[in-house]
C-alpha cells in the first residue's frame, strides 16, 4: 500500500453518483464536509484502485464506517454499542442502505478513522470493528 498514491472517492450526491480523486488528508476532510450537503445522508468511499477501501457515512448525528483490505474478505464494519437495537441508513452506490445501530459510532470517531486511513492506508485503530 502506498500512502502517497491518489485515492479514488465515490458517493451518491444529488440523485447521481459523484466521483473524485484526492491526494492528501486536507482534500479528504474537505470532501467529507462538502458531501454533507448531499440531499440524503450518504456513504463516501475512499479507495486505492488495487488496494484498501474505507467508507464513512455523513449527514447524520452518527456515522457508520466500513473497511476492507482488498476486494476479498474479510470485510469490517464499525462496532459502537453491541446492545443497541434498530437501524439507520445512508445512501450507498445509488441506493438507500440500512445499517444496524450497533454499528454506529460518533461522527468524531468516524472522522478520526478517515484521517488514519488516508495517512496509513490500513484499518483504523481508534474504533472497534466487527468482521462481516
Amino acid at each position: 500500500m502506498n500512502s502517497n498514491a491518489p485515492l479514488n472517492v465515490v458517493w451518491t450526491g444529488s440523485q447521481k453518483v459523484e466521483e473524485r480523486t484526492i491526494t492528501n488528508l486536507e482534500q479528504a476532510m474537505e470532501l467529507a464536509r462538502t458531501a454533507l450537503n448531499a440531499v440524503n445522508p450518504t456513504m463516501i468511499e475512499f479507495f486505492e484502485a488495487e488496494g484498501p477501501s474505507l467508507a464513512i457515512g455523513v449527514g447524520r448525528k452518527h456515522t457508520v464506517v466500513t473497511f476492507q483490505e482488498s476486494l476479498n474478505p474479510p470485510y469490517y464494519i464499525s462496532l459502537g454499542d453491541p446492545g443497541c437495537d434498530g437501524a439507520t441508513s445512508f445512501w450507498y452506490s445509488g441506493e438507500e442502505t440500512e445499517y444496524l445501530f450497533r454499528n454506529a459510532v460518533s461522527v468524531e470517531d468516524g472522522q478520526k478513522a478517515l484521517a488514519f486511513f488516508v495517512i496509513n492506508r490500513t484499518k483504523p485503530v481508534n474504533i472497534n470493528w466487527e468482521k462481516l
